[in-house]
């Protein structure tokens, strides 16, 4: 490359030079022929590294203990707003899924028994019951007060 110097192909400019890339590409493949062949071991480990990362995050999705419902979920939140012709919402609804899923600090929630998300059907039976039993303590409570008050 230094014969180029003040040839039209290899320009001064402040502290460095201009050179056309197509020359420049041809100057590099000469200077290391087995450059491609590298390249192409380097794209072929890096795609083995993506399935294997691929496979490693499916089965550690499928290990939810704890609210399994309430993951699938948000996978499907996070699916639906992938697809092509979501609205707005459904795809700022997805980002937001995606964001919890993926953060270390809401991992707790899928692992740790103390966030068990209740069922609300049965959280709202126990209740009604509760209130069932409380009221009808309080009709029996004033019913047996009101009988000895009237003899």
């Amino acid at each position: 490359a230094t014969q180029l110097m003040g040839t039209k192909y290899l320009q001064p400019y402040m502290h460095g030079f201009f050179m056309d890339y197509r020359l420049h590409a041809k100057l590099k493949a000469a200077l290391d022929p087995f450059a491609f062949e590298e390249y192409r071991k380097q794209k072929v480990r890096e795609k083995l590294e993506a399935k294997r990362t691929m496979r490693t995050r499916i089965k550690d999705q499928s290990k939810v203990s704890v609210n399994p419902n309430f993951h699938k979920q948000l996978q499907e939140t996070a699916e639906e707003g992938a697809t092509a012709g979501a609205s707005k919402k459904r795809k700022e609804a997805a980002d937001k899924a995606k964001r919890i899923l993926e953060d270390q600090r809401f991992q707790a929630l899928f692992a740790d028994p103390d966030f068990a998300i209740e069922d609300s059907a049965n959280r709202a039976a126990e209740a009604s019951a509760a209130a069932t039993a409380a009221l009808a303590a309080r009709t029996k409570k004033k019913r047996t007060t009101k009988a000895p008050g009237k003899g």
